[in-house]
């Protein structure tokens, strides 16, 4: 396996890309590597249904693990997990691809999200953490030295917390503010039409299911099997998910209040109409502007009806 080594190291309260040093891969291994509430989970089951070829529900979270997480299991315990699973592995990340150990036979798959639902839904997350979780996460940004936020502070209201979002959280101390969106969509934009690069966006999989999954199964290599393809999609319907929730998300509870509701929140698109002010979303508009090339805004905005990421040149 041919190897292209990272160049850009990320370390922060939620993720250190460190954690990839010692990962050994094996021909046809699947990272999913996302910007933090992008569907992650989402694209998690949909690969799990599509390597396992059944609806039923699995501990995506303990079969798929967060490789750079913090915090979380040490990662020896990850590592001896995945050396031990003989089916197909997957893996999570919320790193940009220039953070990660690349290989020619690993897959990559990433999912994007308008950047203003990306924002509200992480809002969401952060305001319904439990005490537990935010102590942990606070601990590592108080005891790692290299870490440049210290305790995650941030506006009540989705508004001000989005226009914190936007002036990259300084106010906050928070990480994976607008500047780590960017960075993240940029890294695996210029990678869109490597071979072993997919991407795919949250509006794409809201509007046509199936179709997405179709273009998934495809990528990865694995047969559709008509026998069973009808029960995989509707597994991967949200209304499917949240049923099952309790065995999907194990451990759920620990880290949101609300549960397998809060973190299987709605699955919808365009609902920053109702939220977000004019003067927000001026200046959103004028941050896109400098932080992507038209391509990649369209791609962002509307999926693949906006710009397909193997057909785009800018």
């Amino acid at each position: 396996m041919q190897l292209k080594k990272p160049t850009r190291v990320v370390r922060n309260c939620v993720c250190h890309s460190a954690l990839w040093d010692t990962y050994r891969p094996r021909s046809g291994d699947i990272v999913i590597a996302t910007y933090p509430r992008s569907g992650t989970t989402w694209m998690q089951r949909i690969v799990d249904l599509l390597i396992f070829q059944t609806a039923d529900p699995r501990p995506v979270w303990g079969i798929s693990p967060h490789v750079d997480g913090r915090p979380g299991e040490p990662i020896e315990t990850i590592y001896a997990r995945l050396e031990a699973q003989t089916h197909r592995r997957f893996l999570k990340s919320h790193l940009p691809i220039n953070a990660l150990p690349v290989y020619d036979e690993v897959k990559y798959i990433h999912v994007a999200r308008d950047p203003r639902e990306a924002c509200l839904s992480l809002f969401e997350y952060l305001s319904n953490r439990t005490p537990a979780l935010v102590e942990a996460t606070d601990r590592i940004s108080l005891e790692d030295s290299k870490v440049e936020q210290k305790a995650i502070k941030f506006p009540k209201s989705p508004n001000d917390f989005f226009a914190n979002w936007l002036g990259r959280g300084v106010e906050m101390g928070a990480p994976f503010m607008s500047d780590m969106f960017f960075e993240i969509e940029r890294s695996f934009w210029q990678e869109r039409q490597c071979e072993n690069v997919l991407l795919v966006h949250y509006s794409d999989l809201s509007s046509n299911l199936a179709g997405e999954m179709r273009r998934i199964s495809e990528f990865l290599g694995i047969p559709i099997n008509l026998d069973c393809w009808s029960s995989l999609v509707d597994a991967a319907t949200f209304a499917s998910m949240k049923r099952s929730g309790a065995t999907i998300l194990p451990g759920v509870t620990d880290e949101l209040s609300n549960g397998v509701d809060g973190f299987l929140a709605r699955g919808t698109v365009g609902r920053w109409k109702d939220v977000l002010s004019e003067d927000a979303l001026e200046r959103f508009a004028a941050l896109l502007v400098t932080e992507t090339t038209p391509g990649l805004a369209r791609w962002l905005l509307s999926g693949r009806e906006g710009a397909d990421p193997r057909e785009s040149l800018d």
